[in-house]
């Protein structure tokens, strides 16, 4: 459960940014609209840490990434901003709560090389994340 509550920390966080902007969820149907920026979210988990010996205690770790998809040869000014926006929406320190899981964002979001995938204009930001689970 605990990754499920990571995911929409991170979803609600975002859509709370700008209702109206498109997001692709993962594993939900979502049809890109010609010439309409949208954005996808997903976590990547990693490797769960066990910073102790206790058998009650482990420390989920990961990234939520966020792909900005935007219309080719519009220059990059929107979606520029648009990732910056998203990078300081999500600074280093933020704790969002999810059903009484707190996720912590670790680092400065990382704000990734721009390309182009098909008719998109894509940029990636990475958030690094962890959270403390007792069992």
């Amino acid at each position: 459960m605990s990754l499920l509550k990571i995911s929409a920390a991170f979803e609600k966080k975002l859509k709370a940014l700008d209702t109206s902007f498109p997001t692709a969820l993962e594993n939900l149907p979502y049809t890109p609209v010609t010439g309409t920026a949208y954005q996808r979210i997903r976590v990547l988990p990693a490797t769960p840490a066990n910073p102790t010996l206790g058998d009650n205690y482990h420390r989920e770790v990961g990234f939520c990434e966020i792909v900005l998809f935007y219309p080719i040869n519009a220059g990059r000014g929107a979606a520029q901003t648009k990732a910056e926006a998203i990078k300081n929406h999500f600074p280093r320190s933020l704790a969002l709560t999810e059903a009484g899981q707190i996720i912590k964002v670790d680092r400065t979001p990382t704000v990734g090389v721009a390309i182009q995938v098909d008719d998109r204009y894509c940029i990636p930001i990475t958030i690094s994340y962890y959270s403390e689970i007792f069992t």
